[in-house]
């Protein structure tokens, strides 16, 4: 289903400028052959599994509820308002790899979030997704001047065979506005999970991302959020469960461009049976950017004498008037805090359980949707 016809039904009354980016990407998603990703020695994650005989043509189940002050745009209408920005997103997306260009052909959802300036709104923006075979959506956050937002987003399969997501999000949150975005999700075992986010924060601006990862055979992930003026921040909290031969690579980036800006990254990371993550950070700071904070953490408990980290922190600093640090720390479950347990007459089996839902704790207090909350719960429990 992957070929030209499939191309021009989706691309269907859109303008050709838009075509001719799809075409483009096509060529380049012939030639290339399904990625290696190398990040060093020892560290490879392969993608020589996935099957792509996908359909993005069949509908996927999505549900947005939003506060009637947010608005929610479709490809032809966004267009419309942001036909300029739409298309310097859209053109400048890499072709760098064989999923990148899959995705740049064939993406079959585009959705436009508009938080108006000066608007607070109280209610969490829900998006729900089920998906039935292939997910391959843009989606574009502006959160105005001012204004202040929780976008929470949730994705499930819809069955048990392979499923095939990715995801281009890109975000621009302007001067003073605040915007958190919540993304949790639980694809079953035999799913493709790909997520790219870029954000861009203003002058006082601030963004908090929340991922929780619990699903998927293979889950990609890479973040990277630049602060561009005084005053901006980013807060990243990163979790992550696995067990099986589930595989994760996960990446996040916080690059400090102007003065006076901060940044903080604490990943939470649990590993069971031969699951495996390579897990990136990286606090870049640009050479006449002064006055900056950037920190990182990852912690990483592992249940598994098969089970593996590949923890890679990184700090490229090129301005002496800054203040950053990192952390990482690999261990198994505190035996002090599990004897404890037991010697109040808790079976072993159970504390263990007691301890890592303790853990995901710290990280599911900070959600702010009560339902998303006692789904990510439920999910731990279930897969404990």
């Amino acid at each position: 289903m992957l070929n030209e016809n499939t191309l021009r039904t989706i691309a269907e009354n859109e303008p050709q400028w838009l075509i001719d980016n799809r075409l483009s990407s096509m060529k380049k998603f012939k030639e290339l052959s399904l990625p290696k990703f190398k990040y060093g020695i020892g560290i490879l994650v392969d993608t020589s599994e996935l099957n792509l005989n996908i359909n993005p043509l069949l509908k996927n189940e999505t549900v947005i509820v939003a506060d009637e002050s947010v608005r929610i745009s479709r490809l032809h209408d966004a267009l419309e308002n942001h036909g300029e920005l739409i298309r310097e997103i859209i053109t400048k997306q890499p072709n760098d790899n064989k999923i990148n260009a899959l995705h740049n052909t064939f993406f079959n959802d585009f959705m436009l979030i508009h938080i108006p300036k000066n608007t607070k709104i109280e209610k969490p923006i829900q998006i729900n997704n089920k998906i039935n075979d292939c997910l391959i959506r843009h989606i574009l956050i502006i959160a105005e001047d001012n204004s202040e937002a929780i976008i929470t987003e949730h994705t499930i399969s819809a069955a048990n065979n392979q499923t095939f997501c990715s995801q281009f999000v890109n975000v621009i949150v302007k001067e003073n506005a605040k915007l958190k975005y919540n993304i949790a999700q639980g694809l079953n075992t035999n799913a493709y999970n790909f997520l790219t986010r870029k954000a861009n924060v203003g002058r006082n601006g601030k963004i908090t991302w929340m991922t929780c990862s619990i699903g998927s055979k293979f889950n990609q992930s890479s973040t990277k959020t630049n602060l561009i003026a005084e005053g901006a921040e980013s807060k990243t909290f990163n979790v992550a469960f696995g067990d099986r031969e589930q595989c994760y690579d996960l990446n996040e980036e916080n690059n400090h461009i102007a003065s006076n800006t901060l940044s903080s990254l604490l990943a939470k990371l649990i590993l069971n049976d031969k699951a495996r993550i390579v897990f990136r950070g990286l606090v870049k700071i640009n050479n006449k950017a002064e006055g900056c904070e950037g920190s990182q953490k990852e912690e990483s408990i592992l249940l598994s004498e098969n089970a593996r980290v590949d923890i890679v922190p990184n700090l490229e600093i090129s301005n002496n008037n800054v203040k950053c640090n990192h952390g990482a720390t690999i261990s198994q479950i505190d035996e002090e805090t599990l004897f404890y347990l037991m010697s109040r007459g808790i079976h072993e089996n159970m504390a263990k359980k007691l301890i890592i839902e303790g853990i995901f704790d710290t990280f599911i207090s900070k959600v702010d949707d009560e339902n998303l909350k006692k789904e990510i719960k439920e999910a731990i429990a279930g897969r404990l």
